[in-house]
């Protein structure tokens, strides 16, 4: 009887543990390596990216995500996915965020925020965030351009080397002036 409770507990436990792990792109987490990012999507490709803020860059062209046609982006950084991201088309927003509701859970925020073109048309772009141990799931409607929609995957360590990375490129750049 003991070992069945004590079997209960670790079951609950991990269950919970998992419950409130960090988030994935199908089936990639934010740290995987190149070669995972690699086994998992047959037709990615991989290239070397002369910035400070991305060393290498992977994409898939032609995926799905939540029912949507869409491409996937992966930065690393050190060997490791920094952030991730999936775009399509803001047609489809609807349906992926549902979806994303349905998988992470309720967003930690939803806002909307209205956005204009050159031509003074304004737009309502929504923005919903999760939060979950130390890594953010943000999905814009409009992101960029009128005609993207994206799923960006960020670490909290990875906002502040972003911010450390892109600094020293500036100071980088200054002393060519």
């Amino acid at each position: 009887m003991r070992a069945v409770l004590l079997t209960a507990a670790l079951f609950v436990s991990v269950t919970a543990l998992a419950a409130d792990g960090g988030f994935d792109l199908k089936g990639v987490a934010l740290g995987a390596s190149e070669a995972e990012v690699t086994g998992r999507f047959p037709t990615v490709t991989c290239r070397d990216r002369n910035a400070a803020t991305v060393e290498r860059m992977c994409v898939v062209l032609k995926d799905t995500y939540g029912g949507a046609e869409a491409s996937l982006f992966f930065a690393l950084i050190d060997g490791k996915v920094s952030n991730m991201s999936a775009r399509f088309n803001p047609r489809d927003f609807a349906n992926v965020a549902a979806a994303m509701k349905e998988r992470f859970g309720s967003p930690f925020s939803e806002e909307t925020e209205t956005l204009s073109n050159r031509m003074g048309a304004q737009f309502q772009n929504q923005v919903l965030t999760w939060k979950r141990s130390g890594e953010l799931v943000m999905a814009k409607r409009y992101s960029g351009s009128l005609n993207r929609a994206s799923v960006t995957f960020l670490s909290e360590a990875s906002i502040e080397d972003f911010k450390r990375r892109s600094g020293q490129e500036k100071r980088e750049r200054a002393k060519d002036l």
